[in-house]
């Protein structure tokens, strides 16, 4: 494996708290949550450049998935990140 970014994302209670983003060590970004289920979360921040939207659904498989989209370069790029429990060894 190998590690291309690293980056920090805070959460506290989701209904009346917002996320945290700090990729790379910047400045922290904060994403308002928009919608919830017992597998879903979305957070939003419109005004930001990019990301506008973080996304985490969690399958069926237990694969949680994690989509990042916005503007960037005049351009809309989304990216999704797919992350699998590791095994206790």
């Amino acid at each position: 494996m190998r590690v291309v970014g690293h980056g920090t994302l805070q959460r506290s209670e989701f209904e009346t708290h917002p996320a945290c983003s700090q990729p790379g060590g910047q400045p922290p970004t904060d994403f308002k949550p928009t919608k919830s289920s017992a597998s879903l979360a979305v957070f939003e921040n419109p005004k930001h450049d990019h990301p506008k939207v973080i996304t985490y659904r969690l399958e069926s498989s237990g694969t949680l998935v994690a989509t990042i989209e916005g503007d960037e370069d005049g351009q809309h790029k989304k990216e999704e990140f797919r992350f699998q429990r590791a095994s206790r060894q």
